[in-house]
């Protein structure tokens, strides 16, 4: 059983809340890569801080419509 800010694998039942762990997962991952590009750039080094908080940042972002969202666009 797996635990996440948005419940547990056990509360699978309804297809939105496998839609809700997809866009919170796409969102921190698409955020840290983000962080990560913008610091390897910009300070010619990664950060592991700036990565955390790209992390972060976007979780707190996609937190209000991650069960409204599309996790693709076609």
């Amino acid at each position: 059983m797996v635990w996440s800010d948005r419940g547990s694998t056990l509360a699978g039942a309804d297809i939105h809340v496998a839609l809700v762990a997809m866009n919170t997962m796409l969102a921190s991952a698409a955020g840290g890569v983000a962080a990560y590009l913008h610091t390897r750039v910009r300070f010619g080094k990664p950060d592991v801080s700036m990565m955390c908080n790209g992390l972060l940042a976007s979780m707190v972002g996609i937190s209000a419509s991650c069960a409204y969202v599309s996790p693709v666009r076609l």
